[in-house]
């Protein structure tokens, strides 16, 4: 029997149109005319290698930093020396506002594949916002959505299942793509199966147990890192608690 396989395009050329600043929702904010750009590219971007470090918990706040393409993790390190991965920061999406409340940061942030972010300063985001409301209604906005997925996560760890939280997670990887115009059914899981267990609180050997489960009943194709939904109607009962599998320990 062949081998079905699932393909798809993740064009470079898209990648790198996305760089350019007209197709940035923060350009607004990081004042990307002239004295900014060279051939129509902005100056302020920093190139991210896997495993490098953007930022450390304790840095001093100097910018807030928007993804242009890659991933990212957030990841706090407890007292007793754990760590808690907090989020992954993915294409068009801001990170560095952990450090709003105290002027400094509480995470670090870690590029878990080749990425670009561009920096803006937070003086400059500060004077844009007072001049103009919008912008301050930008802010806000960016604010909002962080308290949001904060509060979802909390709700994910508190009250669902351990194959509830693989399956909202999965979806929310799927919504975030195609907000960016990217195919939402077919992407890389470039997070290691470990990170994702510490983000969704469960172990590795769960996440993969699941994952497996998701494939032997056809919800999920799994080739390597490469996930394409086959059922999304069904990721979805799993992800609000409906019709749920055998139950799964963390």
């Amino acid at each position: 029997m062949t081998k079905q396989t699932y393909k798809y395009e993740d064009d470079d050329a898209q990648a790198r149109e996305r760089g350019m600043c007209g197709y940035c929702r923060m350009e607004m904010l990081c004042g990307a005319d002239g004295d900014c750009r060279a051939g129509g590219r902005p100056l302020r971007q920093r190139r991210l290698q896997r495993g490098q470090l953007l930022y450390r918990a304790g840095d001093r706040l100097r910018n807030i930093y928007f993804v242009k393409f890659g991933t990212l993790k957030m990841r706090a390190v407890l007292a007793q020396g754990d760590e808690q991965i907090i989020a992954f920061p993915m294409e068009n999406e801001p990170l560095g506002l952990d450090g709003v409340a105290l002027n400094q940061h509480t995470c670090d942030a870690v590029a878990i594949e080749d990425s670009l972010v561009c920096n803006i300063p937070v003086r400059r985001i500060q004077v844009s916002c007072m001049r103009s409301p919008l912008h301050q209604q930008f802010v806000n906005t960016l604010l909002g959505h962080e308290i949001n997925r904060e509060q979802h996560l909390l709700l994910m760890l508190g009250k669902m299942n351990s194959q509830a939280r693989l399956a909202a997670f999965l979806l929310d990887i799927s919504r975030r793509r195609a907000a960016n115009g990217r195919r939402g059914d077919i992407f890389d899981l470039n997070m290691t199966r470990q990170d994702i267990g510490n983000h969704l609180g469960m172990t590795l050997e769960t996440v993969s147990r699941l994952l497996s489960r998701l494939k032997s009943t056809r919800v999920l194709a799994i080739d390597q890192r490469q996930v394409c939904i086959l059922d999304q109607p069904r990721l979805r009962e799993l992800a609000e608690g409906r019709h749920a599998q055998e139950a799964e320990p963390a």
